[in-house]
């Protein structure tokens, strides 16, 4: 049993990190109010903590030294002459086990928590957002780390001002647990690993200041344990389980954020497609909007899209596409001929 099984069993795994649209492209689509999602807070852990499994480099450090005496001539007078090694450090790999319980996320778990919500707003086809890859969004993170300690946020709203931003969508998450229990449907006993992801969202409207959407879900996964199964760390992927937890707490956040707009957005199926080119390096549209470079693995909606791919140098190339889950899109951009050299 692999991971594979373990992202199948959670239904929804993303494979896209950055998939997002980048204000600094021309977009057909300009109108669709701009969103700022920087990283969600990290505040998990506690008394009880248990880090994620996985292999880690570990920091060993010998407390020691070691003296070397040497002596020489100089000017006719011996000169002693002593030095002292300082503690040397050497790193190994440690493995740490799956176990139950209260689990610290890593750093990365807060910037993959705004990917997601930031896929999802891109879905549902209302809204733009803000690449974070940009120069603009790092700052957004660097500020909002400094409001959340100062408890001040006058320069967080400055900032997304300045980007155009319409919305700046906030996160948290609070609570990791992972239980393993048994459960018995239609006859049939079954063994889970159950997770509960507790989170915090709120999206306020940049210029007014007013809070348009706020809420705490508590969301559940739940992956089977299959007979045979005694190592639950073959089947556990903590990655895909936060990422489901979080694509579920935006259903609710997107539409929240559409009555503000006019209307309420029918959250749409997502699916995978795989876009490459010969060469590769090319920009990525989907119906006017940057969101990444070849070779790319984007999440759009379920529907009809126009893909368009560029690269400096080349003929565009651009398609209607009905997007399918694994699609797998791999034009050959053709050189654009170089203009005839002038007379003299």
């Amino acid at each position: 049993m692999n991971k594979v099984l373990a992202v199948a069993a959670v239904c929804i795994v993303s494979i896209a990190l950055n998939t997002v649209a980048d204000d600094s492209k021309p977009s057909a689509n300009n109108s669709k109010p701009l969103v700022a999602v920087p990283e969600f807070e990290n505040r998990t852990g506690g008394y009880a903590i248990r880090v994620v499994p996985g292999k880690y480099d570990e920091k060993n450090v010998r407390v020691g030294s070691d003296s070397v005496h040497e002596s020489e001539v100089v000017n006719g007078k011996r000169i002693d002459k002593s030095s002292q090694r300082d503690a040397y450090q050497r790193m190994h790999d440690r493995v740490l086990e799956y176990a139950p319980g209260e689990w610290q996320l890593p750093a990365n778990a807060s910037s993959i928590a705004a990917d997601v919500v930031s896929e999802k707003l891109t879905t549902a086809g209302r809204f733009r957002i803000l690449n974070r890859s940009s120069p603009g969004l790092k700052v957004v993170d660097s500020e909002r780390i400094v409001a959340l300690t100062t408890g001040g946020g006058d320069a967080l709203m400055k900032i997304c001002k300045d980007l155009k931003a319409k919305y700046l969508v906030t996160g948290a998450i609070s609570n990791f647990r992972v239980d393993e229990r048994a459960a018995t449907a239609y006859g049939v006993s079954r063994k889970l690993v159950s997770t509960r992801v507790s989170l915090d969202l709120r999206a306020v409207d940049v210029e007014t200041s007013e809070v348009v959407y706020q809420a705490s879900p508590r969301k559940i996964v739940d992956i089977q344990i299959p007979e045979g199964v005694t190592q639950i760390t073959d089947i556990y992927d903590w990655e895909s389980v936060l990422r489901t937890a979080i694509e579920q707490a935006s259903d609710d956040l997107i539409n929240g954020l559409s009555k503000g707009i006019g209307g309420t957005a029918a959250v749409s199926e997502v699916v995978a497609v795989h876009v490459e080119s010969t060469p590769a390096g090319a920009d990525v549209l989907v119906d006017g909007d940057f969101v990444g470079n070849t070779p790319a693995d984007i999440r759009v909606a379920k529907s009809k899209h126009v893909l368009r791919i560029e690269k400096q140098g080349y003929q565009g190339w651009e398609r209607n596409i009905s997007a399918i889950d694994g699609m797998k899109v791999a034009p050959t951009l053709e050189k654009v001929s170089a203009p005839p050299a002038p007379k003299n």
